[in-house]
């Protein structure tokens, strides 16, 4: 029996367990970015989270060595990594108290997890072979999955079914499409047409279109777009264009610009129209990523101060989030549950 004198701190705990769930469940459904920092005791880039306005800035990794362009697995839990000299890393239980030490993975290059967040897939030069390979972190060895050389630049589509990458064909770079799912000898499909270096692949979010960067012999660089098998330019009247990345909701395609010594992010609409340049806080852009359909997290530098950034291209807002020693290569996690992506 519940003495009448027990029930306020009943209520009371109660309260505070209610109060608890909901700040734990409110902050999980935030959009999370990590990104590597030297601002730490080491002086060494070492892997960071915070959230999306600079807020609860905490280091995951406490290593003697450089990490590099840190990736989310699709469920925010695990995060891997490159070193400066080309190995792989991974770090599981990040949003807990008790992140793992980092695990030894493989030796490669962009890393990224796998649709279902139990493999990695990473370009690396192994036995001869320098191409895409898939292995769990724990496997012992891994194992090729694209018979094209010089495959890289991976990139998954959101329902897990292709691989978008860049590898060479007939003495030139080429964007090739893997599908997963295909058990036949054409699983891997050829996608751009020009003879230029083709780089930096993207995928809409229906697997219908295909943007990527085409670098002439002087290195300039225009945007390509290939839908329904024809390949249309998008970026004529720029000097130089990288780095295309559809929007969450594929209404826009963000890209970096070079003007003489500015680098600037530019958005436009899948068509090439509706153009529009952003000189972002922190000086010229490097890295950028989507954390909504009108919000990118960035990386800039100006005078060797690398800091990150948030920029909304609806209202302008434009803030810097990290900016206390070098802060390079944010990565976003955005819960399934959460609507903006």
């Amino acid at each position: 029996m519940v003495l009448l004198k027990e029930i306020p701190k009943m209520r009371f705990t109660l309260l505070t367990i209610i109060t608890s769930l909901f700040i734990f469940s409110h902050s999980f459904a935030q959009p999370k970015i990590t990104y590597v920092s030297s601002d730490n005791s080491t002086g060494l880039l070492q892997v960071f989270t915070m959230n999306v306005d600079g807020s609860s800035k905490r280091q995951i990794t406490n290593v003697p060595f450089n990490c590099m362009f840190p990736r989310w697995s699709p469920d925010g839990n695990k995060i891997v990594f490159r070193t400066d000299d080309g190995r792989i890393y991974m770090v599981d239980n990040v949003l807990s108290d008790n992140a793992s030490e980092p695990l030894f993975v493989f030796g490669g290059d962009n890393p990224v997890f796998s649709h279902s967040g139990d493999e990695i897939i990473f370009s690396g030069d192994h036995a001869g072979v320098t191409t895409l390979y898939i292995m769990k972190p724990t496997d012992p060895d891994a194992e090729p999955i694209s018979p094209i050389d010089f495959s890289t630049q991976q990139v998954i589509s959101n329902d897990g079914r292709y691989i978008v990458f860049s590898g060479f064909d007939e003495g030139s770079k080429c964007i090739f499409r893997m599908d997963v799912d295909d058990e036949s000898d054409d699983y891997i499909s050829k996608i751009s047409v020009n003879g230029n270096a083709n780089l930096e692949p993207d995928i809409s979010s229906d697997n219908q279109k295909y943007v990527y960067a085409s670098f002439n012999n002087n290195l300039q660089g225009t945007i390509y777009i290939c839908e329904n098998g024809v390949e249309t330019p998008l970026t004529k009247g720029i000097t130089s264009a990288s780095q295309p990345k559809f929007s969450p909701d594929d209404k826009y395609i963000g890209f970096v610009s070079i003007e003489d010594t500015n680098i600037e992010f530019n958005i436009m609409l899948s068509d090439g129209s509706g153009k529009k340049k952003f000189n972002v806080k922190g000086g010229n852009i490097g890295v950028f990523r989507w954390i909504d359909n009108q919000t990118i997290v960035y990386d800039a530098d100006e005078q060797n101060l690398h800091s990150i950034g948030t920029l909304n291209i609806v209202t302008g807002e434009n803030n810097i989030i990290a900016n206390s020693g070098m802060n390079l290569h944010p990565d976003v996690f955005v819960n399934s549950n959460n609507e903006s992506n």
